[in-house]
């Protein structure tokens, strides 16, 4: 639906320095996630592996105030963008971050 009233979250491309706060949002929302048998909670990518996409360049990520609320993290294939991986914290869910992450990429 329409969101109404002023967007508490910014957007922007991800920074290199970025790379550390990803792993543990990652990690935040398999747990809330926990009940979803496809969803490997142990499974989080790590920061060396953020740090190289955002190199790349096609990295975003949401704030709320000064913390990082949820990212997106893809990498071009030919003329595609795939998106390796996108959560927002739990604790920010529900505000249209991460649609608007999907929409921005």
């Amino acid at each position: 639906g329409a969101h109404r009233g002023v967007k508490d979250w910014s957007l922007r491309l991800a920074r290199p320095d970025d790379a550390s706060a990803m792993p543990g949002i990652e990690r935040a929302a398999a747990v809330a996630f926990a009940g979803e048998a496809s969803i490997d909670p142990i499974a989080v990518r790590a920061e060396a592996d953020y740090a190289r996409l955002i190199r790349r360049g096609h990295c975003l990520v949401a704030h709320v105030g000064e913390t990082m609320a949820g990212f997106l993290a893809a990498e071009p294939f030919s003329r595609e963008l795939h998106i390796w991986e996108m959560d927002v914290d739990p604790r920010f869910q529900r505000r249209g971050i991460g649609a608007g992450l999907v929409r921005a990429a």
